[in-house]
């Protein structure tokens, strides 16, 4: 529980790093959280089970600024959050109703940034990708 709370934490810090200073480069603050979401989700992924559904947010935000193999990564992992929902096995405290959306809507995100060289709004890219409303946090 406490290494989802520090991922959802650093995951703040990295949001609001990325709306206060949207014209800046990212500093080295920001890699460092990413980093240490990437460190603590490592500890929760290891074994068969995928992370629980409260670092989706954390993974998504890291995501946003982490390097091509750390996108991989977190792909690899939000599409197993992904697979648990569809498999419908795994309780409901652990699945993510809308995981599947959140893994397109990164890959986008980052295709646009890679493209463009500035980050992108996720609030816009999700109106343009997705007609209806969903919950990333």
């Amino acid at each position: 529980t406490f290494r989802q709370y520090v991922a959802n934490f650093l995951a703040n810090f990295i949001y609001l790093h990325r709306v206060a200073f949207a014209i800046y480069p990212r500093t080295e603050r920001v890699n460092g959280a990413v980093d240490q979401i990437i460190q603590l989700a490592t500890v929760d992924s290891a074994g068969p089970d995928h992370l629980p559904v409260s670092f989706l947010w954390p993974l998504f935000i890291a995501g946003l600024e982490a390097t091509e193999d750390q996108r991989k990564w977190i792909g690899h992992e939000i599409q197993r959050m992904a697979a648990a929902h569809e498999a419908d096995a795994a309780p409901a405290a652990t699945r993510h109703p809308t995981a599947d959306r959140v893994l397109v809507l990164v890959e986008e995100m980052t295709r646009r940034q890679d493209v463009s060289r500035t980050w992108a709004d996720s609030k816009c890219v999700r109106r343009e990708m997705f007609s209806d409303f969903f919950v990333v946090i």
